[in-house]
């Protein structure tokens, strides 16, 4: 464009072409400056190719406008899977989390049951000992038969629990167990 223009500033100065004013012309109107055909011309085709290199730019414009329109739909897309997808991976993770934590809690309350229980177990048994040495020592009492002597595979049969007075009671259960295993008149009056 600012080739254009310098090119008609030129010409019309060179142009020996141009008409010369009368004095009272020049007072009333701006001077006009004449141009040849031939550049008349090649200005009009100058005009005529800007004009349509004008139309293929506003061409291009509307479809990298409507490539920027896409893209940014697309990108609006992206953004609300991205939270979509972070959203729910946070839910997995809770999920997860929150299984994970309620198994612990299954498992802790199983091992307080199974503590408890073994309590209750050992106290039965220790009790139950406990009733054999004592109907073993009343019947001790009342009969003159010394007890039995302890053989060490009976010995092993029971878990050894420290101290001497479970070794009294293991010694008196097997008593009883061989008295009744020896006499069945006996186990039948026991019950």
């Amino acid at each position: 464009m600012a080739d254009s223009a310098s090119e008609s500033d030129t010409d019309g100065a060179g142009s020996s072409s141009a008409t010369p004013m009368s004095s009272s012309a020049s007072n009333s109107a701006k001077p006009s400056i004449v141009i040849s055909q031939f550049r008349l011309e090649e200005l009009t085709n100058r005009l005529a190719s800007l004009q349509q290199e004008n139309k293929v730019l506003k061409i291009e414009l509307e479809t990298f406008k409507l490539k920027c329109k896409a893209l940014q739909e697309e990108n609006r897309d992206l953004r609300k899977a991205s939270v979509t997808i972070q959203a729910r991976a946070e839910q997995e993770e809770e999920f997860i989390s929150n299984t994970l934590f309620k198994k612990i809690q299954a498992l802790q309350k199983e091992k307080e049951t199974l503590a408890v229980n073994y309590e209750k177990e050992e106290e039965f048994l220790t009790n139950e000992l406990s009733r054999k040495l004592m109907h073993s020592q009343s019947s001790r009492a009342s009969s003159p038969e010394a007890p039995q002597r302890v053989e060490d595979s009976d010995k092993r049969a029971l878990p050894h629990w420290g101290g001497q007075g479970m070794e009294v009671v293991h010694r008196e259960a097997v008593t009883v167990h061989k008295k009744a295993r020896s006499s069945p008149r006996s186990s039948g009056e026991d019950g």
